[in-house]
């Protein structure tokens, strides 16, 4: 080796910062978002890149969620954690910001970090007892059954009694039908 080299090392280097989030447990859920603002710029559009990397096992293995070239300003970015992982309780995102080859101005920030479980309400339809989708004779004898019971799922028009109020309640949703 002449004098001066560095074992290992040929030209000038690759030099990388990483922002590793901590471990999130997000087992049994299911879409869940992640999301953020990322600001990413070099000044030579040298092939700089701002990766970001998710790990459903606690950062032993990671995936390629985006690569950002060079470019400026704010972002709003984010993901479906289930396109690319199962979620786990071991969930962690990983932002990489290289600098390749290390011979120019390369910044990045990532701020306002979310996670969020979506959720979709289905819509009410009061007279499916039997929570089917569909209403028929079933959640008729399954409003009966409750009726007689005392059973909550008989107070229909949600004021706290079971009484013939419920009845024309249930009489006219089961009339409507669901949406």
């Amino acid at each position: 080796m002449a004098h001066g080299q560095r074992a290992g090392r040929f030209g000038r280097g690759r030099r990388t910062t990483r922002l590793i989030s901590p471990t999130f447990d997000l087992s049994g859920r299911d879409h869940v978002v992640i999301s953020y603002a990322r600001w990413f710029t070099n000044d030579d559009g040298d092939g700089d890149r701002l990766d970001v990397h998710v790990s459903n096992d606690g950062g032993a293995t990671w995936v390629l969620v985006e690569s950002v070239p060079g470019g400026g300003g704010w972002i709003r970015a984010g993901f479906m954690l289930d396109d690319f992982v199962m979620p786990t309780s071991q969930v962690r995102v990983r932002f990489s910001a290289t600098d390749n080859p290390n011979d120019s101005v390369t910044e990045g920030a990532i701020d306002d970090f979310h996670i969020a479980v979506l959720q979709c309400d289905q819509p009410s339809c009061p007279a499916d007892l039997t929570g089917d989708g569909t209403i028929d004779v079933s959640d008729f004898f399954a409003f009966v059954s409750a009726f007689a019971a005392g059973d909550p799922a008989a107070d229909i028009d949600g004021d706290g009694s079971i009484d013939v109020g419920d009845f024309f309640a249930f009489v006219t949703a089961f009339e409507a039908g669901c949406p």
